[in-house]
């Protein structure tokens, strides 16, 4: 099994727990089968077309409260790196793709003579104009309208933005997700006492590599171009790996804490409520240090 695919489901099993909900519970909650939970928390994701899947990890991380843009990247980019893997291989082995293959049709089997030619497209016309001919043509387009225009899945998948993986820009987003999930008190109302988080802001004053972590679970990670800027919330901390801790300045609810290092400097750092705190490697979250997501 893909180690990469087997994690992402084994942190879709663990933040479900967590939230103390069963398979059928958040089955219910989606609208997608109990078995194809069962697979997804299991690392199998070939029950579908990618695009689909990217759709039900969507739903299901908003439900439990993980971020869906992060998982579904990881998703994306491992199942992108085992298809190229795949075409690359077809290609050493000398497999030419069935679409390029030329079909091979004799040319005096086929080719009728020139009355032959006449009474078959005579033939042709009569059988096209037939009632029946012309209600079956009607049968097959309404399914073909209801398959386009009915069948929509519940969720549009929205497009991936390539991470550190494949070593492009982070792009500018023009929207921010908060993570944790809204409590509430015992008569619905919101609990505005436990809703207090960290409002962080990084801007990019040079380009620099950034990996962030927060809630156990890595948010954002790539190259961040001169004049990028990103902000994200937590209740309690952010962990920050930076590659270029001089062109990465930190604000913090609205404060400007400064840059990070000196430029070309490798930090490992905790941002909390009293600002920047260096961070021995050792004690940072796994999903800081790791050589992959």
């Amino acid at each position: 099994m893909n180690e990469v695919f087997k994690n992402l489901g084994e942190e879709l099993a663990r933040q479900r727990q967590e939230k103390e909900l069963s398979i059928a519970q958040l089955a219910a909650r989606t609208k997608i089968t109990e078995a194809f939970f069962e697979k997804m928390e299991q690392g199998d994701f070939a029950f579908l077309p990618p695009v689909y899947v990217r759709a039900f990890i969507r739903s299901v991380s908003t439900e439990i409260g993980l971020d869906p843009e992060v998982m579904m990247r990881r998703f994306s980019d491992e199942a992108g790196r085992l298809a190229a893997a795949s075409s690359a291989q077809a290609a050493e082995a000398g497999v030419e793709p069935a679409a390029e293959r030329p079909a091979y049709k004799p040319r005096a089997q086929f080719e009728p003579t020139p009355d032959e030619s006449g009474d078959k497209k005579r033939a042709d016309m009569d059988w096209f104009k037939s009632p029946f001919t012309l209600g079956i043509m009607l049968i097959a387009l309404l399914a073909a309208l209801y398959f386009f225009f009915g069948r929509k899945p519940n969720v549009e998948p929205s497009a991936m933005d390539s991470g550190i993986a494949v070593v492009e820009p982070v792009q500018e987003s023009g929207s921010l997700r908060d993570v944790p999930l809204v409590p509430f008190t015992g008569d619905n109302r919101v609990d505005s006492t436990a809703v207090t988080q960290l409002s962080l802001t990084l801007r990019a004053e040079e380009t620099a590599w950034v990996r962030i972590v927060y809630q156990d679970s890595l948010v954002e990670e790539g190259v961040f171009t001169e004049g990028l800027s990103r902000s994200w919330l937590s209740p309690e901390r952010f962990y920050l790996k930076i590659g270029n801790a001089g062109g990465i300045r930190l604000i913090l609810d609205g404060q400007d804490l400064g840059l990070t290092g000196e430029k070309g400097q490798v930090v490992t750092i905790a941002v909390t409520k009293e600002g920047i705190a260096p961070l021995d490697p050792a004690q940072a979250p796994s999903r800081l240090t790791q050589m992959n997501p």
